[in-house]
């Protein structure tokens, strides 16, 4: 398993993450960007693999419903909020 595997893999076994997502990218100066809302993990997987390619950083993956979030960072780790 790659690196991205992982953190897809991590992502789906976050228990506290709850559906709807908002996605956001971390700018240089430690503001969040919105990028999007998706409806699953799977779909926030793929959207983030879509925006690394294009612009590379840390994303944060938000839970509406719980508040709980991710942070994927551009080194490929995940760190899970509170």
């Amino acid at each position: 398993m790659d690196w991205r595997e992982g953190i897809w893999w991590e992502l789906k076994h976050q228990d506290d993450m709850i559906p709807p997502f908002d996605i956001f990218l971390v700018d240089s100066d430690g503001q969040l960007v919105r990028k999007g809302t998706v409806e699953t993990l799977d779909v926030a997987r793929l959207r983030i693999k879509i925006l690394m390619a294009s612009e590379p950083g840390d994303y944060v993956i938000y839970s509406q419903q719980t508040g709980h979030h991710v942070v994927v960072k551009a080194d490929g780790s995940v760190k899970g909020g509170g």
